[in-house]
């Protein structure tokens, strides 16, 4: 009887200490496997998050794909609002997509972007919202920027600065989409900019013998002065009341506008002001930009619109510049 009892109590024991070894395998084997998974999930959103860095860093780079998408869009919004691309992640082996949603809210242009995992096991995705337009130029939905815009702002201030240092360098003005043309001058004091139908205008250099040039309504005019003459004049003579000139106007020294003038972009003042004749007045829908703060006439209204400054603004050095608002990632 004792000898069976100690059988008994011998196997009871066995039992116990086999369910304690399988227990503690479970429970080792559970730890690996939770080890492994938040090790794997850990570099998965680290994935993410570099795809989305490498995204950001590529905003400013002409010929990478997020770049190509934002002019594509601002050329055409209405049409270009939703585009996929791909990531340049050079970590990855596999191709890396990104969903951007473009959307313009209070007068705010932004991208929403979506990121899936680039790891199969995962179905993860990123989502981040990005302001895609340099804070300088959107700032407070200016109509009028100028010397005065950005004193709270020294960061404001600085990218102004920098916008002039590249702008009044004999810029290189970027390849216009189709039917919008360029036109550069340097040496000329006095430059006249006439209309002689509802698409084209004139441009007549005072001291150029050879001086007539046609350009079409919508043009991108670059007039710097490296003559130094003590400033240089551009006189825009249009009477379009039922028409628009259209695209960006540079001028180094002073603008004279002489008959009824609209136009829909972005005109540049640097060094001068803007006069209009008595009886006369001017529309500009865009936004106004000076280097100096002047008063502006009372027949002239200026209107912003984040519309047309992104599709002419992409034509002007830093406009585009991603800045990274929020992003989380969903499991």
């Amino acid at each position: 009887m004792r000898k069976g009892s100690i059988t008994v109590f011998a196997l009871i024991t066995m039992l116990i200490v086999f369910m304690i070894c399988l227990y503690v395998s479970h429970i080792t084997v559970m730890e690996s496997y939770l080890q492994n998974n938040l090790r794997d999930k850990l570099q998965n959103n680290y994935d993410l998050e570099t795809s989305l860095n490498c995204l950001i860093n590529d905003f400013k780079k002409a010929d990478s794909e997020v770049n190509k998408s934002i002019i594509k869009y601002c050329s055409s919004p209405l049409m270009n609002q939703h585009d996929s691309i791909n990531i340049n992640h050079g970590d990855l082996e596999e191709n890396v997509v990104a969903d951007l949603d473009y959307n313009i809210k209070d007068n705010h242009p932004y991208v929403n972007v979506s990121i899936k995992s680039p790891n199969k096991n995962y179905n993860a995705l990123l989502k981040a919202n990005i302001d895609f337009v340099n804070e300088f130029f959107t700032f407070n939905n200016l109509f009028y920027v100028n010397d005065n815009s950005f004193i709270t702002r020294p960061d404001l201030e600085k990218d102004l600065l920098d916008f002039w240092s590249v702008l009044a360098d004999s810029y290189e003005i970027p390849p216009l989409k189709s039917g919008m043309h360029s036109m550069t001058l340097y040496h000329s004091e006095e430059i006249t900019l006439k209309r002689i139908s509802t698409s084209e205008y004139k441009v007549y250099r005072k001291e150029a013998i050879d001086n007539d040039y046609k350009l079409p309504n919508e043009a991108f005019i670059y007039i710097e002065n490296k003559a130094s003459y003590d400033k240089v004049k551009l006189i825009i003579d249009s009477n379009n009341e039922n028409d628009y000139f259209k695209g960006i106007i540079y001028v180094e020294g002073d603008i004279y506008i002489v008959d009824n003038f609209k136009f829909n972009g972005i005109i540049i003042v640097n060094g001068g002001e803007m006069y209009i004749e008595d009886g006369k007045s001017a529309l500009i829908t865009g936004k106004l930009i000076s280097s100096n703060s002047f008063t502006l006439p009372e027949a002239l209204k200026v209107k912003y619109s984040p519309e047309i400054m992104n599709k002419y603004g992409i034509y002007l050095p830093n406009y585009i510049k991603g800045e990274l608002r929020n992003s989380k990632i969903i499991y």
